[in-house]
């Protein structure tokens, strides 16, 4: 009898802690979060790596943060050896996606082609029904910006033609970046302001949606 006694203090005190844990670890997340959500990076670099989070947040959860403050930043040096610590790490599907998405994003648009290729190489490990259209985009985009192909031109300039204004934008800049590769600065230009307008109306339309949801 005393042993089982003890054997359910045991547990008792466990689940208490591991509920202490969770909160913790949620609550040390949360803040992080809200410091780049503000863009008070100064205060995050400081408490980044402080024990609390050594200690409550996983080395993948503090290295995204990472991550996410260097991209903000456009810290390139410090995203590219955050991306390198990333090459060999384990990861969950998600992870990976959420990762190399971010990775892609930034360093396709500085036209690196060996850290666009790598995210794009670990986004197809994890390409499935539900991402598969977003990712078809990015390489799509690796196609203009790395590879300087013109292959999506007529594909782009008809899917143009039929976005509604507000949405013409996105392929407005694919379009002018196209042009600009082939040394087209007329088209380039025409692309570059058409983008710079439309994306004046998307922004006026999430404004104006906005407002109608608030009332």
């Amino acid at each position: 009898m005393k042993y089982i006694y003890i054997t359910g203090i045991l547990i008792i005190i466990g689940a208490i802690l591991d509920f202490l844990f969770v909160t913790f670890r949620k609550k040390q997340s949360e803040k992080m979060g809200a410091l780049l959500e503000k863009g008070d990076y100064k205060a995050f670099d400081q408490e980044i790596d402080s024990f609390a989070n050594k200690y409550f947040l996983s080395v993948f959860n503090r290295n995204f943060m990472k991550l996410t403050s260097a991209v903000r930043q456009d810290k390139y040096d410090e995203a590219k050896k955050l991306t390198d610590g990333f090459k060999k790490a384990g990861m969950k599907k998600n992870e990976q996606y959420s990762v190399f998405t971010m990775i892609f994003n930034y360093f396709v648009y500085k036209e690196n082609r060996e850290y666009s290729t790598l995210a794009l190489e670990k986004l197809r490990e994890v390409k499935d029904s539900e991402n598969a259209g977003y990712i078809d985009s990015l390489e799509q985009i690796y196609r203009i910006y790395i590879e300087k192909s013109d292959k999506d031109l007529e594909t782009l300039l008809a899917q143009n033609e039929k976005m509604p204004e507000e949405y013409k934008y996105a392929s407005d800049f694919l379009i002018a970046k196209i042009y600009e590769n082939k040394k087209d600065k007329k088209n380039m230009s025409k692309y570059e302001k058409a983008g710079q307008q439309h994306y004046a109306v998307f922004q006026q339309k999430l404004k104006d949606t906005y407002m109608k949801n608030k009332q």
